[in-house]
């Protein structure tokens, strides 16, 4: 079978090279009419090449090979599974460069295109690219590594050959971007990760991996982000944007925009190599907010304008090697908290609730991260008690409690956590009015939102080195849950923890 398979691949790239070759004589005598692009041309003339007598018997002997070991014959699988493989091996065939090698030209056939061929056809995973945008942001460095991650910023060159390109202009001219718009992109940095997935495929009325693996769905709560990049995302929103953003404009603090504050994600290029499935259409640029710059040309004794992206955090040298120093540090302490098999999930979902806040605005934001405190430092029991002089037991209030602990948290200084209880009891009060429709009696200044966003991060980045902390001394039997954690803040037991140099 795989002779045969192998003859009838070689006569269709052979008789596609050869029709192509007489097409483009023909143009030449005059013969065939002049298309307005030679992309579209070769683009329809595939179209037509592959209504061809052999390419069906490539495809039906292409659907015997890789389904023999399932059935004998085609008709045992339902019509659809013989479909959708015939558009798998157009998908093939337009992106793997088989055409495009006869398009620029090139030799077509090698004792290694069977292989590549049926490689394609039968892999059991592929690698999947991811490259989120990050807007409003710029770095000292083109390249930081991360580990599992890092962030870079490309050449339009560097983004054509990516994204592939060439191919997308002919064939996929939904996922094709204009060289003026890679260059662009010139000028943002991108989150970059490479992920291995298995490959799907159908059988009969039912998708399933390939692979024998069983199929995981997974809810997306924050479904604008891929769930690949999202952990990273939430590491990257730890650090302290507010920092350098707060520098270009802290006389406007009561008048800005909160998306200032922070980096944006408008969207992800997700790319694989996954010859048989399309590629994924292109993103809309015009959704990246820019701004004019201005020179003076003195050859023509005018001004230039220019259009740059927004840019409001600008990382110099020294804060940028910070960064990365953070970055590395956080993301290593993260990934080493075993966090299910240690019942501490209460960490996972204040990171879930500090992202939605990360990237929300106004008031939202408010609410999502006193959510995300909440998450840590609530706790059903615990707290102070008392007798008051009726002898009746009374008990410390939620508002009391988590001011209490955030201040045991943050600060060493009596005085200083007087002011971090009254600061956070101000932002509560906020979130109850807010929470219960009532009508603020004081003005929600930018100020507050920012304080918020820094309590939610720095909290959650005590409880990052806490819990490797509390983790290094535990058995692998023992156990020690959020409350007993919590106890422990509570008779501030945690001052014996190390200094947090990230704090």
């Amino acid at each position: 079978m795989a002779k045969k398979l192998e003859r009838l691949l070689e006569e269709y790239l052979q008789l596609v090279e050869r029709k192509y070759q007489a097409t483009i004589m023909s143009k030449r005598k005059g013969i065939l009419k002049l298309y307005s692009n030679r992309e579209l041309e070769f683009s329809e003339f595939i179209i037509h090449t592959e209504k061809h007598t052999i390419f069906e018997q490539l495809v039906n002997e292409t659907y015997k090979f890789k389904y023999s070991h399932y059935f004998e014959e085609k008709d045992s699988i339902l019509d659809l599974s013989f479909d959708d493989l015939k558009r798998k091996i157009i998908n093939y065939f337009r992106r793997s460069g088989c055409y495009y090698d006869i398009y620029i030209n090139e030799s077509v056939y090698s004792g290694s295109t069977l292989q590549k061929y049926v490689d394609a056809l039968t892999r059991k995973e592929k690698e999947q690219y991811y490259f989120a945008l990050m807007e409003y942001v710029g770095f000292a460095e083109h390249l930081m590594e991360f580990g599992q991650f890092r962030i870079q910023k490309f050449t339009a060159d560097e983004l054509d050959n990516m994204l592939n390109n060439k191919i997308n202009k002919i064939f996929f001219t939904r996922s094709y971007l204009k060289m003026e718009q890679l260059k662009e992109l010139e000028d943002y940095w991108f989150i970059c990760l490479t992920k291995k997935s298995p490959v799907q495929g159908y059988r009969g009325h039912v998708w399933e991996i390939e692979s024998g693996q069983d199929v995981t769905h997974t809810d997306i709560e924050f479904a604008q982000f891929p769930i690949e990049i999202l952990p990273f995302i939430k590491i990257l929103s730890l650090f302290d944007w507010q920092a350098d953003s707060l520098k270009k404009i802290r006389r406007e603090i009561d008048s800005i925009e909160t998306s200032a504050i922070k980096f944006k994600i408008p969207f992800v290029f997700i790319t694989d190599d996954d010859l048989l499935e399309p590629p994924k259409d292109a993103p809309d640029l015009s959704m990246l907010k820019t701004e004019q710059f201005t020179t003076w040309d003195n050859n023509k004794e005018d001004i230039n304008v220019y259009e740059v992206p927004e840019r409001n955090i600008i990382l110099n040298k020294e804060r940028t090697d910070y960064f990365i120093n953070f970055i590395n540090e956080t993301n290593r302490l993260y990934s080493s908290i075993r966090i299910d098999e240690n019942g501490w999930q209460f960490l996972n979902l204040s990171l879930d609730f500090f992202i939605k806040g990360f990237f929300s605005n106004g008031l939202e934001q408010l609410l999502w991260n006193i959510i995300s405190i909440e998450a840590l430092l609530g706790g059903e029991n615990g707290g102070y008690e008392w007798k008051n002089k009726d002898g009746d037991l009374k008990k410390e209030g939620l508002t009391e409690k988590l001011s209490r602990r955030i201040a045991l948290i943050l600060a060493n200084e009596p005085e200083h956590q007087k002011g971090i209880k009254r600061e956070f009891k101000e932002l509560y009060d906020f979130r109850c009015d807010l929470v219960h429709g009532n009508r603020f009696e004081k003005k929600v200044l930018i100020k507050h939102l920012l304080n918020t966003i820094n309590i939610s991060r720095k909290t959650i980045l005590w409880f990052i080195y806490a819990l490797n902390e509390i983790q290094n001394v535990l058995s692998e039997e023992k156990k020690e849950p959020r409350e007993s954690i919590l106890d422990k803040i509570d008779i501030n037991m945690i001052k014996d923890f190390p200094i947090m140099p990230y704090i």
